[in-house]
């Protein structure tokens, strides 16, 4: 009984885990956040992480660690896609003032 509640939370924390870059790039996209506040809050994410890990697995550290090292990577990647779509942009501004 204790296993499959292990497995449910940490397959729950996980799954809302993977929606988090999805919703930061939407909100990028929408205009809301920027690259550079994502990246200022570098910090508050790895903490955040800390405390998802903490929240949704079991009081064991390496369950936490386990579960907070692929979010902050995954906001990490959401930093460079944000990034990369920035860069885009200005491109296609640059491209589109030299017509």
């Amino acid at each position: 009984e204790s296993y499959i509640g292990f497995v449910t939370r940490f397959l729950f924390g996980m799954g809302i885990g993977f929606q988090f870059p999805i919703v930061v790039l939407l909100l990028v996209k929408l205009g809301f956040l920027t690259t550079e506040q994502l990246a200022h809050y570098r910090r508050h994410v790895v903490v955040l992480s800390l405390v998802i890990g903490a929240v949704m697995t079991t009081p064991e550290v390496f369950t936490q660690v386990a579960m907070a090292i692929p979010l902050y990577l995954l906001y990490e990647v959401s930093i460079a896609i944000s990034r990369y779509w920035d860069w885009k942009r200005r491109r296609a501004e640059a491209a589109a003032a030299h017509r």
